[in-house]
């Protein structure tokens, strides 16, 4: 019988290790390019990809957040 395995992919990861409220607006860059987001920033009109300046223009109030894989990684 082949060996069994699962993928699990959570594609904002970063924003639940970030602590991000579920009304909080949370947007993850890297290199000024935004990588992840919460609901409460798409709902603003960011989205993945934006440059920061733009994701900010969209949702001036929002809590910016470093990508960090490392940290990603030992929250998971």
């Amino acid at each position: 019988m082949p060996p069994r395995f699962g993928v699990l992919w959570c594609p904002n990861w970063p924003v639940v290790v970030a602590g991000a409220g579920d009304d909080e607006a949370v947007v993850v860059l890297h290199a000024n390019r935004v990588v992840a987001l919460s609901r409460a920033a798409a709902a603003l009109g960011v989205a993945a990809g934006m440059r920061r300046r733009q994701a900010q223009s969209c949702a001036p109030g929002a809590r910016l957040v470093d990508h960090d894989p490392d940290r990603d990684g030992r929250a998971f």
